[in-house]
C-alpha cells in the first residue's frame, strides 16, 4: 500500500452529486485533492466499484460523508463508512442543515454548512488539524456523551 496523500474521500448519494461536485471544485481551488465516484453502481461492474472504493478510501487522509435523506436511503453509505472506520480513516459528516443526524452517526464530527466554498475551507482546516496531530489520534471524533 502506498503512503497516504493529503486527500479527501467524498461519500454521497448519487442524487446529491451536484452539491458534492461543487465542494470538490472548491477543494481543488484550495489545493486539496479529493476523490469521489462519479459513476453509479448501475453503470459499473460491482467488482471494479468495490476495488475503486477501497483504493480511494485507503489513499485518503479524511473521509467525508455528505448526509442527506438520499444518503440515508443508500446501502452504499453504510458500507463506505464501515470501510473508512475499518481502515482508520477519520470520518466527518456534512449536512446542509436539512436533516437530523441519526444516533449511530452522531459519534462522528459533524459540520453543518450549506455553502460549498465555506465547507471546503472547513475541510481544509480539518486536514490541517489531522496533519498537525498525526495519525495516532482522531481529533475529529465527536466528544463522548
Amino acid at each position: 500500500m502506498s503512503a497516504k496523500r493529503h486527500q479527501v474521500f467524498l461519500s454521497y448519494a448519487t442524487k446529491d452529486r451536484k452539491w458534492v461536485s461543487q465542494v470538490a471544485v472548491a477543494l481543488t481551488e484550495l489545493g486539496v485533492a479529493s476523490t469521489f465516484d462519479e459513476g453509479t453502481p448501475e453503470t459499473r461492474a460491482q467488482v471494479n466499484l468495490l476495488k475503486d472504493l477501497r483504493a480511494g478510501v485507503e489513499q485518503s487522509t479524511l473521509f467525508v460523508l455528505f448526509l442527506s435523506q438520499n444518503a440515508l436511503r443508500s446501502p452504499w453509505i453504510t458500507f463506505e463508512v464501515g470501510l473508512a472506520r475499518g481502515l482508520n480513516v477519520p470520518v466527518i459528516l456534512v449536512t446542509r442543515g436539512e436533516i437530523s443526524v441519526p444516533h449511530p452517526l452522531s459519534q462522528f464530527h459533524i459540520i453543518v454548512e450549506p455553502s460549498p466554498k465555506r465547507l471546503a475551507r472547513r475541510l481544509e482546516l480539518a486536514l490541517a488539524s489531522l496533519h498537525s496531530k498525526g495519525a495516532a489520534a482522531d481529533p475529529l471524533r465527536a466528544p463522548e456523551r
